[in-house]
């Protein structure tokens, strides 16, 4: 068993954090006002800072002498966007951080490094019936090895996604079809090494101006370059189908609740088959002082086992000051299910995942 304790202090400018799921309220962004004017252009500064405390870095048994430290994460870059585009909308953004661990262990301390996020984005007639969006999306991603294996999990992804929005008639109705690419390359964990090819399609009735009920569904075609059973890297097909309602039920309180089914369909080993859900409320003081409260579960893939299940609780409460600077302040419990995986001597592994339960705070 496997307990860790994370605290962070974000304070961002315009830079976003959260734990995955937070609700998109209506804090102000004031994207036209925002640095610099180029022509129909605006060219902002980004600069943020996260900190915080691991009480277990590499989340280790409470028997196996945990690690922990503070870590420092400054991060800044630049966003050029047109945000009166009309018709088309573009944006081009780049982030460098550094993630420093204030420790003298010469394990931690070797996780200092370098990450860095760049993105660009194009969306086609977003207020019409037909709109079309594109995106691409590279991360430089710096995370400690797990106890399990010796190989730090440093990566680099990108992401690209084609959407296609369908809004018929009085355009309440929205259908929309989407493509992902994902591409994940490891310094040196090399059996993490990732091609997938995600399809899906969503319907949304926005039966109020702010309130919708919709109905999602998506599959993920999920291959590994070493796809090796006796490593854990089984190569998958998750299938996810959902519905829900998502929006204000008044002016200030807000809900995102979904439920739904998903299927891991991998090639060998465990496999899944189960509920998954989600149950978050907002409540917006002010545009500029929001507070959450939610639960979610959901399965993912691991770097060791098939997949494991994560239950997830959190609160966040997000302040802007001077509609230049966002201070989020945030907790979240995640408990952790492993598919059964005990790892025999070729794999290279040292722990068996086999009862294998994490606690994280």
């Amino acid at each position: 068993m496997i307990k860790s304790l994370v605290i962070f202090l974000i304070l961002v400018a315009p830079l976003s954090f959260g734990f995955g799921q937070i609700l998109s309220l209506p804090v102000q962004e004031h994207d036209k006002v925002r640095g610099f004017k180029i022509g129909s252009f605006r060219l902002v500064p980004l600069l943020g800072v996260q900190g915080g405390w691991d009480s277990n870095i590499f989340r280790l048994a409470k028997s196996e002498s945990p690690k922990s430290a503070g870590m420092i994460l400054p991060e800044g870059g630049l966003k050029l966007h047109n945000p009166d585009g009309g018709k088309v909308f573009f944006s081009l953004s780049g982030i460098v951080n550094y993630r420093h661990y204030f420790s003298n262990n010469k394990a931690i301390k070797h996780m200092d490094n370098v990450g860095a996020i760049a993105a660009v984005r194009l969306k086609l007639f977003p207020h019409g019936h037909f709109g079309l969006n594109l995106e691409d999306t590279y991360k430089r991603t710096i995370e400690p090895h797990n106890y399990s294996i010796s190989s730090t999990l440093n990566r680099h992804e990108n992401s690209a996604m084609l959407r296609l929005n369908i809004r018929p008639g009085g355009r309440s109705l929205v259908f929309e079809l989407f493509y992902a690419n994902l591409l994940e390359r490891y310094d040196s964990f090399s059996n993490g090494n990732l091609l997938s090819h995600k399809a899906g399609a969503v319907i949304r009735w926005d039966f109020l101006p702010k309130t919708s009920l919709l109905i999602e569904a998506n599959v993920d075609f999920m291959r590994y370059s070493n796809n090796n059973a006796l490593k854990g890297n089984v190569d998958s097909m998750p299938l996810i189908v959902r519905a829900g309602l998502v929006g204000y039920i008044t002016p200030k309180l807000i809900l995102d609740l979904r439920i739904g089914f998903s299927k891991g369909f991998y090639k060998s080993g465990p496999d899944y088959t189960t509920v998954i859900g989600r149950a978050s409320i907002g409540y917006s003081f002010t545009p500029t002082t929001i507070l959450e409260v939610g639960y979610r579960r959901f399965l993912d893939d691991s770097y060791y086992s098939n997949y494991y299940s994560d239950h997830r609780a959190y609160l966040m409460f997000k302040q802007q000051l001077w509609n230049k600077m966002d201070i989020d302040l945030g907790v979240a419990y995640n408990y952790l299910m492993y598919a059964g995986y005990t790892p025999t001597a070729a794999s290279g592994y040292k722990v068996s995942q086999t009862d294998r339960r994490d606690h994280l705070l």
